[in-house]
């Protein structure tokens, strides 16, 4: 009995092509000028070995370079074929941050909270280590962008989750406790928010955070039957007010509003910044 003969699987497309500019390369190599750049050839080599391997790196490089640039300098006037560009990049490296990245900004600017926080999820599974160029990273750091737009589009326990885990691994701004306390606000969490929103006053905050900070305590106090502290903390996110207008800065009246009553209710605080102290003690005991 004879033995059938062994069938030879072909090489692969990919591999026959990377073959052949590996040859290609050493031709090249052997025939330049003896006084040609070692590293050059080393280089070249490897460019052409990387596009036989993954073809399509070099169009990614290009489409989120591009979306990038356009992003840096117009962030709010982003234009259907940029985000449409990014897309393309997405599906040709799944595996690759950059693009998912910018995806996450795009939503984040255009307020479609859902697709922000999904573009941000594909991001960390790509790279969780990943880090967005400087020109485009967020000014109070990924975890608070990302924790944003879980929130907003309604995600309070992932988010509340997120900035947790990051205030645990070590320190972090001052807008992080703000969004925490915000979102454990909306939780109902009410002495948790207060740690959170006193973290995000001090030290030497920024005015805005430190206004939205104190009209949010205020809230926080109000809910829990506390006049006294109301009042305390009114006079606290006052003084901020005139903190703010010293520096010039308008304050935000909600960074994060998870819920549409708290978002109601913090910017009725924030545009009467000379409301009586007893004012929110007065209208809770009216509702009553």
């Amino acid at each position: 009995m004879t033995d059938a003969p062994v069938r030879r699987r072909a090489p692969g497309a990919a591999v026959v092509a990377a073959m052949a500019a590996s040859l290609l390369a050493v031709d090249a190599a052997r025939a330049a000028p003896a006084d040609d750049d070692p590293d050059a050839r080393a280089e070249a080599r490897s460019s052409l070995w990387e596009h036989a391997i993954d073809p399509d790196a070099a169009t990614y490089a290009e489409l989120v370079d591009d979306a990038a640039a356009a992003l840096a300098a117009a962030p709010a006037a982003i234009q259907p074929e940029v985000e449409r560009a990014v897309q393309r990049a997405q599906a040709l490296a799944p595996g690759r941050p950059t693009a998912h990245f910018l995806a996450g900004r795009i939503a984040e600017t255009r307020q479609r909270w859902s697709d922000c926080a999904a573009a941000y999820q594909q991001m960390i599974a790509a790279d969780p280590r990943y880090e967005p160029p400087s020109a485009l990273r967020p000014r109070a750091g990924l975890v608070h962008a990302r924790a944003s737009c879980l929130a907003r589009a309604g995600q309070l326990e992932r988010a509340a989750a997120l900035l947790a885990r990051a205030a645990a691994a070590g320190p972090v701004p001052t807008e992080h406790w703000l969004a925490a306390g915000e979102i454990a606000l909306a939780q109902g969490r009410l002495e948790d928010a207060l740690g959170h929103l006193d973290r995000a006053s001090a030290p030497d905050p920024d005015p805005m955070t430190a206004r939205t900070a104190g009209w949010l305590a205020a809230l926080a106090h109000d809910r829990a039957g506390r006049p006294a502290d109301v009042a305390a903390a009114v006079r606290a996110a006052t003084a901020a007010d005139g903190a703010g207008l010293a520096t010039g800065r308008r304050a935000r009246r909600c960074s994060i509003p998870p819920t549409p009553t708290t978002c109601r209710r913090c910017a009725r605080a924030a545009r009467r910044p000379r409301r009586r102290a007893g004012d929110l003690a007065r209208a809770r005991r009216r509702r009553r």
